[in-house]
């Protein structure tokens, strides 16, 4: 009798579990939109020296920046990687600042947002040296 108990009282504790689980008793993380490029315009970058018969690499620049609630770039926040980064570091700035970006939204409020984009061997903005 015991041991039915036990049983009975483990699948109470599942089923409450998982009742909480679904109706979203524990906290939760509100929907946050990301910030959306306004502005038209592309970086002219330079891709680096490559070795010939080498493959180029898909991706040669990665960019990150915070948008500001008012829409413009942090610059202090400016992250840009990759094997063409350096070389193309003051062009990508300068492109950067003159951004203007629809800002995240959070339950329809403007709030700070991460920008993310990269460029490829295959974008057109890109010639060699």
């Amino acid at each position: 009798m015991a041991r039915r108990m036990r049983l009975i009282a483990v699948l109470a504790l599942v089923a409450v579990g998982a009742s909480c689980a679904s109706s979203g008793g524990g906290s939760t993380r509100p929907h946050v939109r990301p910030p959306e490029l306004l502005t038209a315009s592309h970086p002219d970058l330079v891709a680096p020296g490559v070795t010939p018969n080498a493959p180029r690499p898909t991706r040669l620049v990665d960019l990150q920046v915070v948008v500001k609630p008012d829409g413009t770039p942090d610059m202090n926040t400016l992250k840009i990687v990759g094997p063409a980064a350096e070389t193309n570091r003051i062009a990508l700035t300068s492109w950067v600042t003159g951004l203007r970006f629809k800002p995240a939204l959070q339950d329809g409020q403007p709030v700070s947002g991460i920008y993310q984009t990269w460029f490829g061997a295959i974008t057109r903005t890109i010639r060699t040296r």
